[in-house]
């Protein structure tokens, strides 16, 4: 079914272009929906890819920075940084990388989940030493070493 949706494409808008556009609300797939979208744009935003939230976040970023212009890129980052902190979204780590902003991202999943273990170890692991004295990742890891306290302290909990 595909292989004979795709058989029709041209650059032209055409009866294809208006079909597929009308179907995409019926495509069930993410990464069909995604083609199906790249191939019919109005435009070169590429919004329905870029917004397609069943496609991960890292195939997303690839999509952004081969297609995107550098202005559209850069905010397309910005918007992505800015949600996945407020989703507490920790594959936003692969845009943030260790810096504040990784922090940051750290701090809301922390808020969202009250999840410490994981954020005091992805800190351990992968923060540079001058990350690792932040007053926020050393209060993680405080409060993480404290619960190990109270565990070996009653190990009935």
């Amino acid at each position: 079914m595909v292989a004979l949706g795709l058989s029709g494409f041209s650059f032209e808008k055409s009866l294809w272009r208006t079909q597929c556009i009308t179907a995409l609300s019926q495509i069930s797939d993410p990464h069909l929906r995604a083609l199906f979208a790249f191939l019919t744009p109005d435009n070169d935003s590429y919004d329905i890819v870029l917004k397609e939230s069943g496609i991960s976040l890292s195939d997303r970023m690839a999509f952004a920075c081969h297609y995107l212009c550098d202005n559209k890129l850069t905010d397309y980052i910005k918007t992505m940084i800015q949600n996945c902190t407020e989703n507490g979204d920790l594959n936003g780590l692969l845009i943030t990388g260790t810096t504040e902003l990784g922090i940051n991202l750290l701090q809301s999943y922390l808020d969202l989940t009250d999840d410490v273990q994981t954020v005091a170890l992805i800190s351990v692991k992968f923060l540079s030493k001058d990350l690792l004295s932040h007053s926020q990742v050393e209060h993680w890891i405080a409060r993480l070493v404290s619960m190990g306290n109270q565990r070996e302290v009653n190990p009935a909990q």
